[in-house]
């Protein structure tokens, strides 16, 4: 192992660095069985569920609320009609904020 200025030390069996000893040597841990990895979970659903689309006045102004009284940044998403071009006019928004949850706009 290499001593650093911070105290820290840096194995030689770490990325970028040479392994010490002889060029036969096996690095350390090699051949040491390791256990298999967690199986992927696919993510069908959001966490929260799949919230109502917002599609009237009201329903807005109950969303504008809520992502006020959220915190942190706010995720978008825009998702247009067009398959062949971008076009100027989204006709889905979906909004993310902690304590706000998921909004999804029409």
């Amino acid at each position: 192992m290499h001593g650093t200025d911070d105290g820290l030390t840096v194995g030689a069996d770490e990325p970028g660095n040479a392994p010490t000893g002889s060029p036969d040597a096996e690095p350390s841990g090699a051949g040491t069985p390791t256990e298999d990895p967690p199986a992927p979970v696919p993510l069908l659903t959001p966490r929260d569920g799949v919230p109502d689309v917002i599609d009237t006045p009201e329903a807005l102004a109950d969303a504008v609320a809520a992502l006020a009284a959220g915190s942190g940044p706010v995720a978008v998403d825009a998702e247009r009609a067009s398959g062949h071009r971008y076009g100027q006019r989204a006709f889905l928004v979906q909004l993310r904020r902690a304590g706000a949850g998921t909004l999804l706009v029409d």
